[in-house]
């Protein structure tokens, strides 16, 4: 399977990404001296918060890109002008809002952090809308509608918009990319019900996932299924270290989320490129 340069760079930039939140993990789990490293690297202005920035950054110049290059097809780049302006709105609004300090990153599924042990469960919906929001867009737009789509994608063709589902569906590595940041969270213990939300999601997107691996294997070349093996390595491992997920992991969440993101702009960006250059 030759696999376009996008794919390629965001498979090594995933890699890279997994590594380093492992690498720190590890230190912090085995090094009294380096205890607190993880904790540091998440906090507001650390690394994670630069890559953050960095990815967000990379997102809006994929989108300018696409964007300048529709522009040359008035006719049938309508709607990929509207998608990559919407993309590259998005991109800059997340990185001057991170920028600015003003978020605070108290994750909705991370609520040991808030300390309001006798709030209700509305009042916390209420008051992390926003990371509820961005939790279901993630799961729901990066997981189950591709997987799904995948599984009754015989189903799906007789539809008029088949064709538009397919030219910008997420690939497995996105997918993967998806549930990776979803995998970081504790397994074991639970302060509120409602973080069970985020479990119960993870763990239908990866049983989908390998449904998917079963049913259409072929769709997974080497790169799908060694991000695979990275996923499943990375369950293990978060789940073996829980303890460091108790004070919430949003910012490395997040930097598999915009990588996620980037990489699905990237791709359909790509290969309306070379639509493009076919045409010319």
């Amino acid at each position: 399977m030759r696999y376009p340069i996008p794919t390629l760079i965001f498979c090594y930039l995933f890699f890279a990404l997994f590594v380093f939140t492992s690498l720190s993990i590890l230190v912090s789990f085995f090094s009294a001296t380096f205890s607190q490293l993880f904790s540091l690297l998440t906090q507001k202005g650390r690394i994670f918060d630069i890559l953050l920035c960095a990815l967000l950054l990379l997102g809006f110049l994929s989108n300018l890109f696409v964007l300048i290059l529709a522009s040359w097809n008035q006719k049938e780049g309508r709607f990929v002008r509207g998608i990559a302006i919407f993309g590259a709105i998005a991109f800059i609004f997340l990185f001057v809002f991170n920028l600015s300090g003003i978020s605070e990153f108290d994750p909705l599924f991370d609520l040991s952090m808030l300390n309001q042990e006798k709030k209700e469960v509305f009042e916390l919906l209420s008051e992390h809308w926003g990371d509820l929001i961005i939790w279901c867009f993630f799961t729901l737009g990066f997981v189950f509608i591709p997987l799904i789509f995948l599984i009754y994608q015989t189903y799906f063709s007789n539809f008029s918009f088949y064709k538009t589902l397919e030219y910008f569906h997420p690939s497995i590595n996105v997918v993967i990319y998806t549930l990776m940041g979803l995998a970081l969270q504790n397994y074991f213990y639970k302060n509120y019900k409602v973080e069970y939300i985020d479990l119960v999601g993870f763990v239908l997107g990866f049983v989908l996932l390998w449904v998917v691996y079963i049913k259409k294997r072929r769709l997974f070349g080497f790169y799908e299924r060694f991000n695979l093996f990275l996923l499943c390595l990375g369950i293990v491992f978060f789940a073996l270290t829980y303890q460091f997920f108790d004070g919430g992991v949003l910012l490395p969440r997040y930097c598999f989320y915009t990588c996620a993101f980037v990489a699905w702009c990237a791709e359909w960006g790509y290969n309306y490129a070379k639509k493009e250059e076919k045409r010319v």
